[in-house]
C-alpha cells in the first residue's frame, strides 16, 4: 500500500505542478497555446536527448517528462475547448471530453485486442507459464495421434515455471 500510495501522490502533483506550468506560460506570460504547445514538446525533446545523449538517470527522465506531458494535454484540451477569440478551436468542454474519451477507449480496445504493446520477452514468458491447449481426443491435424502423452507433456512443462506473478492464462 506503501508504494502505490507514493505513487499516486506523485502523480497527483506532477499533475498539478505540470498544469500549473502550462498555464503560468500559456496564460500569465501570454506566449499562448500554440506556442507553449511548441516550448513544451520542445522541453520534452531535450530532456529525450540528454536521457540518450549524456545518460539522465532514467527514473529523473521519466518524472522530468510526465511532468512536462501535462502541459501539452492541457493545451491540447484548452486548443480544442476555448473559443477561436481566445486562440482555441471553439469545440466547446463537451465535445472535447467526448473525442478524449473516445481516443482513450479507441486505443484501450486497439491494445487489448491487437497486444501490440506486448514485448518479445513478455510473450516468451506467457508461452512458458501458460502452454498451447492441449488437442482433444478425436481432434484432426498435426500431433492428434498423441494426445494424451502431449497433454502430459504440457501439464509438466507448466508445472515446472517458476513465476513470481499471477498466472493469467486464460486472457489470451
Amino acid at each position: 500500500m506503501r508504494r502505490e500510495s507514493f505513487y499516486w501522490l506523485a502523480v497527483l502533483f506532477t499533475f498539478a505542478l505540470g498544469t500549473a506550468a502550462g498555464d503560468l506560460v500559456a496564460e500569465r506570460m501570454a506566449v499562448g497555446y500554440w506556442l507553449s504547445a511548441v516550448l513544451f514538446g520542445l522541453a520534452i525533446a531535450v530532456v529525450v536527448a540528454v536521457y540518450f545523449a549524456l545518460g539522465l538517470n532514467a527514473v529523473w527522465s521519466l518524472w522530468i517528462a510526465y511532468v512536462l506531458t501535462r502541459p501539452l494535454g492541457a493545451w491540447m484540451g484548452d486548443c480544442l475547448s476555448q473559443p477561436a477569440g481566445d486562440g482555441g478551436l471553439g469545440l466547446g468542454t463537451v465535445v472535447t471530453s467526448v473525442l478524449f474519451l473516445a481516443v482513450i477507449l479507441a486505443l484501450v480496445v486497439f491494445l487489448a485486442t491487437t497486444r501490440e504493446d506486448v514485448t518479445e520477452p513478455e510473450r516468451r514468458m506467457r508461452r512458458a507459464v501458460c502452454p498451447p491447449k492441449p488437442l482433444r481426443a478425436g481432434a484432426v491435424g498435426r500431433g492428434a495421434s498423441v494426445v494424451g502423452r502431449r497433454s502430459g507433456s504440457f501439464q509438466g512443462a507448466a508445472a515446472s515455471v517458476r513465476t513470481d506473478g499471477p498466472q493469467r492464462c486464460g486472457a489470451g
